[in-house]
């Protein structure tokens, strides 16, 4: 088997094991109701990583995934929402989101401050007002 190929079987296989985990923490809910979504979510991404699964390994060619890659942007990133997460309940949900996202803007290389700090406050409103007020999902604020 090349390089290539295991390389672009490593994603179903992770994504199958993931939904099995999923489905096997189902098992400890109380009620049927309280697993119906997850039970869902965990049968469709079986499905889904099976079928991509078969279709890599009937593959003979395979193109290298991540030849172009830039590593240390998504370290870099990575680092970004690790910082995130553990900011979010010390600052808030609305300040760390706007750090997000001009952060975000900011590994991504765009450096025109007058539209990126109204588009960042714009986006962590709209988050905000989605998850919050639309959805009800209490989220940390910050507390003076």
């Amino acid at each position: 088997m090349s390089k290539e190929k295991m390389v672009a079987l490593i994603c179903p296989i992770a994504f199958l094991l993931f939904g099995i985990w999923i489905r096997i923490s189902t098992l400890s809910f109380s009620s049927t109701r309280d697993s119906r979504f997850p039970n869902l979510a965990a049968y469709l991404i079986i499905i889904m990583s099976v079928v991509q699964l078969v279709s890599d390994l009937r593959k003979n060619n395979h193109k290298q995934i991540f030849k172009d890659c830039n590593l240390i942007m998504i370290l870099e990133y990575l680092l970004l929402l690790c910082l995130y997460i553990f900011l979010l309940k010390k600052i808030g949900f609305i300040l760390d989101t706007l750090i997000l996202t001009m952060g975000t803007m900011l590994l991504l290389g765009y450096r025109r401050y007058k539209i990126m700090i109204p588009t960042s406050i714009g986006i962590t409103l709209a988050v905000f007002g989605i998850f919050y007020g639309l959805l009800r999902v209490p989220l940390p604020t910050l507390i003076l």
